[in-house]
C-alpha cells in the first residue's frame, strides 16, 4: 500500500528538506576552486605518492595559515601515481603578487616527505619552483572569481534547462500534466536532497566533497536515470488505465 504511507513519507522528507536548508544556510556548501576561483598545481614526484595523505597535510596547514575554514585543498593523481593536481582556493581574493610564491613555498614545506630522492637528498626549493617538464611544480593555472561566477550561472542554466525539457517532454507523450508535475517535483527533490546531503556531510566524511563541474554532471546524471525510471513506471500506469478504465485510481497506481 504505497500511497497509503503518504503521510510518513511527507513527514521524512519535510524533514530531510528543512535539515538540508539550516545546513545550506548555516554550513554551506565546499566549492571547488571551479566555482569559488583558485588554483590548480601539477607536481611530478619521482616515485608514487598517496594522494589522500598529501589533500590531509595541506588541508591542515593552508587552514591554519589562513586562519579560514573555508579554504579547501583538492589533490588527485594525474596519468600514473607520480604526478597530481592539487586545486586550492587559498587567498583567490587576495591581489598581492606575492602569493604564487607563498603557496608554492607552503607546498614545498609540506611536500618535502615526497620530493626526497632515492640518494636521500630533498629537491631543492628553487628548483622545485620552477615549471619543469620532469619533477617540481610543471603548471599553474589561475581561475579568477569572475570565471568561477561564470560557471555558477551556467550550472543553474544546466540543471535548470534539463528539468524544463523534461517537463515537456513527459507533458508530450503522456498528455498529462499531473504525470510531468509529479515527476519534475520528484526529480527537483532528488537533486536537492543530494546538494544538502553534500552540505551536511562534507567536513566529516574522510574523502573530499567539493561542488565542482563534475558534481553537477553527476546531479544531471542521476536525474536522467530517475527521469528514465519515472517514464518506466508511468508506461505502465497509463497501460493499466486503459486496461482497467474503471478501476479505482488508488489501486491502479499501488499495483
Amino acid at each position: 500500500n504505497f500511497l497509503g504511507q503518504w503521510k510518513t513519507a511527507s513527514i521524512v522528507w519535510l524533514a530531510l528538506i528543512v535539515i538540508s536548508v539550516a545546513s545550506l544556510i548555516f554550513r554551506g556548501m565546499n566549492q571547488g576552486i571551479d566555482f569559488s576561483g583558485g588554483r590548480n598545481y601539477v607536481v611530478q614526484f619521482d616515485k608514487s605518492v598517496n594522494p589522500a595523505d598529501i589533500q590531509a597535510r595541506l588541508l591542515s596547514e593552508l587552514q591554519k595559515e589562513a586562519d579560514d575554514k573555508t579554504v579547501s585543498v583538492g589533490v588527485i593523481t594525474i596519468d600514473n601515481d607520480t604526478k597530481v593536481r592539487i586545486s586550492t582556493n587559498y587567498k583567490i581574493d587576495a591581489e598581492d603578487a606575492n602569493i604564487d610564491n607563498e603557496i608554492s613555498a607552503l607546498l614545498y614545506k609540506n611536500l618535502k616527505p615526497e620530493l626526497t630522492g632515492a640518494d636521500g637528498k630533498v629537491m631543492d626549493e628553487n628548483a622545485f619552483a620552477v615549471a619543469d617538464e620532469n619533477r617540481g611544480i610543471i603548471s599553474i593555472q589561475k581561475v579568477g572569481p569572475s570565471v568561477a561566477d561564470d560557471m555558477k550561472r551556467d550550472a543553474v542554466w544546466a540543471v535548470g534547462i534539463a528539468v524544463v525539457c523534461m517537463f515537456l517532454y513527459i507533458l508530450v507523450r503522456f498528455h498529462n500534466i499531473a504525470f510531468s508535475v509529479g515527476a519534475v517535483c520528484a526529480v527537483a527533490l532528488t537533486a536537492f536532497l543530494i546538494i544538502g546531503f553534500y552540505s551536511i556531510c562534507w567536513g566529516f566524511l574522510p574523502f573530499s566533497m567539493e561542488i565542482d563541474q563534475s558534481f553537477i554532471a553527476a546531479v544531471l546524471t542521476i536525474i536522467g536515470y530517475q527521469i528514465n525510471d519515472t517514464v518506466v513506471v508511468f508506461d505502465r500506469v497509463r497501460e493499466m488505465m486503459k486496461l482497467y478504465p474503471k478501476e479505482d485510481r488508488y489501486e491502479t497506481f499501488n499495483k
